[in-house]
């Protein structure tokens, strides 16, 4: 037995999960009653089929069901696969190609879903050729069985960020792994709680929030995502009102925080117990950790708490980390300078939306290191890509053309630019989502951070990188966009980056497209930029508005 099977076997009974329900209402269910339940769910799996070693996609919102579906397939020695509910794609007929092709990759049968989703999901599971299940928690048997361990414990499902999504294959012992080197960086240990809203068919959600902590069997308080955005000031109060001690946020949550909660709505709340928030999933904005911590602060949230971090699906999840009661770190890069394989240049004055804030050292286990194009370890303080190593990386991966496999002692290719200081890693960005601008590496995130904290609407604006007719280019797209505004924003970012083109342009509602983890499909974004250009989507052009200022000087 291991510890992410174990606690079927051995449920502490005076510790479960609490699921959200309505206004700051709560479903218990003990550790005890979600063995049973996944149990219940095992047989109710193999009684439609499921053997050990197929895989199983799981439909299924943030709840009991979930829980039950997941662990319920490990104990048959099946393997779990989570699929964002239709909910978070907005776009039916991009749910059906995903769920279908996440089928077709997985060679999955079966889907298991809850009785909310079963009329939406019927003509979706026909076209994946899929079986959909419904297990009862309560009433069906809870067939005797001695829980056992598949080869592969998890199939992830890319969001798609560049391109069609591939199946990370992770073996038990790759995940395992990872959990415990979760729980020993943190120091969890039986006191302890999390409280989260990250959906479970994420990396993120799934393994830092639900089987680290159901692992040690700590108490674990279960919102929806529907549930943090309608309202952000609920996961603080779970925090606050119930002593958590552990939560996990990337930075755009952060930011709806301090945009959402004023300090007049949470006087009074005691934070003391929240010793750690683990911040990933994308780059942290220096402007906004600092108002979050504005905010928390003065609550008895300590500085040191707060926990940036670098991971991602094919390493199971986390890479690296800032260690608990360790501060944080903010470099400001020279950006003008930034050149792969070169040191990178810091300046003293520290300006937020140009700042950099580390993701911590390796975790135990986990290497990390940088390397330049002709794939060389590059020295501390240089740019190059991010590789990864360490028991916990994927060795397979599902994709369209057949299985991929590499050798266990090859290091993941990240495709994320970065660099190394003092141990620690610094984060830029994605190598695909930047130009190269008079030798000069230019990348998308830092400079969309930086129109970002001038827009009026933040989450509807963003900024693309690629070449038109050869030339390096940056968009700002936003959508219903006026032309004033767009002006204004062309005109701010082309003043930070001299030399590069910047088109500005309105785009229809909805146009904006993000993974199912809040991440922007960039490279599809682009694709469909480059066709609206021709036709009319530039109202603002850096080139222009330069000749427009030259004629306006000569007269």
């Amino acid at each position: 037995m291991t510890p992410l099977l174990d606690w079927i076997s051995r449920p502490r009974g005076e510790r479960g999960i609490h699921f959200a329900h309505g206004q700051d209402e709560w479903e218990y269910w003990s550790y005890p009653r979600l063995a049973v339940a996944a149990l219940r769910t095992a047989g109710s799996m193999a009684r439609n089929g499921v053997a050990p070693g197929d895989t199983v996609l799981l439909v299924h919102p943030n709840g009991p069901g979930f829980v039950a579906a997941f662990f319920g397939a490990l104990a048959l020695g099946a393997t779990p696969s989570p699929v964002a509910v239709p909910a978070a794609f907005g776009n039916k007929e991009s749910y059906v190609d995903h769920l279908v092709r996440a089928a077709e990759l997985s060679s999955s049968r079966v889907i298991v879903t809850s009785p909310e989703l079963t009329d939406e999901l019927s003509s979706h599971a026909h076209a994946a050729a899929c079986q959909l299940l419904v297990p009862d928690l309560e009433d069906s048997p809870a067939d005797l069985m001695t829980p056992q361990s598949p080869e592969i414990a998890l199939v992830q499902f890319s969001s798609g960020t560049t391109g069609s999504p591939k199946g990370i294959r992770l073996t038990y012992s790759a995940l395992e792994s990872n959990v415990l080197s979760i729980l020993r960086w943190l120091g969890t240990g039986p006191e302890d709680s999390l409280a989260t809203w990250l959906p479970l068919h994420h990396d993120m959600g799934l393994v830092g929030c639900l089987l680290a902590p159901v692992a040690a069997q700590v108490d674990v308080w279960m919102m929806r995502p529907d549930h943090f955005v309608r309202d952000p000031g609920r996961w603080l109060r779970t925090i606050g009102r119930h002593g958590v001690t552990t939560a996990v946020s990337p930075n755009f949550a952060l930011d709806l925080v301090v945009r959402r909660v004023k300090p007049r709505m949470v006087t009074g709340l005691d934070l003391t117990r929240w010793r750690a928030l683990v911040v990933g999933s994308e780059r942290i904005q220096p402007a906004t950790a600092r108002r979050f911590l504005e905010l928390v602060t003065p609550l008895g949230f300590a500085s040191d708490s707060f926990l940036p971090a670098y991971g991602l699906a094919e390493a199971s999840l986390a890479v690296t980390g800032t260690c608990p009661g360790w501060p944080f770190s903010t470099v400001h890069p020279d950006w003008d300078s930034m050149r792969m394989g070169q040191p990178v240049t810091l300046r003293e004055d520290a300006v937020d939306e140009r700042g950099l804030v580390g993701a911590g050292r390796p975790l135990p286990g986990m290497g990390v290191s940088i390397i330049g194009t002709d794939a060389e370890p590059l020295p501390e303080g240089t740019l190059g890509e991010i590789t990864v190593t360490g028991n916990s990386v994927t060795r397979s991966l599902l994709t369209k053309e057949g299985l991929v496999t590499w050798e266990p002692d090859e290091a993941l290719h990240t495709g994320d630019a970065g660099f190394l200081l003092n141990g620690e890693l610094f984060v830029i960005g994605r190598l695909g989502d930047g130009v190269k601008l008079r030798g000069t590496w230019v990348f998308a995130e830092p400079l969309e951070e930086l129109v970002k904290k001038h827009a009026a609407r933040p989450h509807h604006t963003t900024v693309l990188l690629g070449h038109l007719s050869g030339e390096p280019v940056a968009a700002v797209a936003v959508e219903n966009g006026r032309p004033q505004e767009l002006a204004a924003l062309g005109h701010r970012l082309s003043e930070a980056v001299p030399g590069l083109r910047v088109l500005a342009g309105s785009v229809r509602a909805g146009w904006i497209r993000r993974t199912t983890s809040g991440k922007p499909r960039r490279s599809q974004m682009w694709q469909e930029l480059t066709a609206l250009v021709p036709s009319g989507f530039v109202s603002w052009d850096s080139r222009t508005a330069a000749l427009a200022t030259a004629a306006d000087e000569a007269r």
